[in-house]
């Protein structure tokens, strides 16, 4: 397999083989996912992430750690399973040359890395409008003071899943 993805597991389930794949993405990308209804990202991608911000003279700031910001006890669960919540991050994200700050929950990876996921209340906000064919993302920018549709590359990754740059920064 290529070298980013690999078969981590393969699960017998009514008589059906299941491959599941590790899904990587570059430092600074952040993967298109139309059903995460909030920001995700695994501690293991938020270092690598962190060094790329730190290259803007940006960083995450952590919101809070172990419990939620009302002091309550986080569980999570969505189409991938469970997964043991750490904390939330706000975390500088640059797309098409928008800057804005994206809340993540950050997420114990257990079966492999979770990359930065942008949830779909931040794609409606920007008015995303998602080119298969031509491999980007138009969407609402603000562009020398005025409003104008920008675009962005999407990188289409071996897993069919698509990823965009979250550091590119104005």
């Amino acid at each position: 397999l290529d070298p980013e993805h690999q078969l981590t597991t393969l699960v017998e389930t009514s008589g059906r083989d299941l491959a599941c794949f590790v899904v990587r993405t570059e430092p600074g990308d952040g993967m298109v996912d139309t059903a995460a209804e909030d920001g995700c990202v695994g501690v293991s991608q938020l270092e690598p992430l962190a060094k790329v911000l730190l290259d803007h003279g940006l960083r995450p700031r952590w919101k809070s750690r172990g419990k939620s910001m009302s002091g309550e006890s986080v569980t999570c669960s969505g189409i991938g399973g469970s997964a043991t919540w750490i904390g939330a991050v706000e975390v500088p994200n640059g797309i098409a040359k928008q800057n804005g700050i994206i809340l993540y929950h950050v997420l114990e990876d257990r079966d492999g890395p979770i990359p930065p996921l942008l949830p779909i209340k931040i794609q409606e906000s920007l008015c995303f409008n998602i080119d298969l064919p031509k491999k980007k993302i138009m969407l609402d920018g603000v562009v020398d003071g005025g409003k104008m549709r920008v675009s962005t590359p999407m990188k289409k990754l071996p897993s069919h899943h698509r990823a965009i740059s979250i550091t590119d920064f104005a």
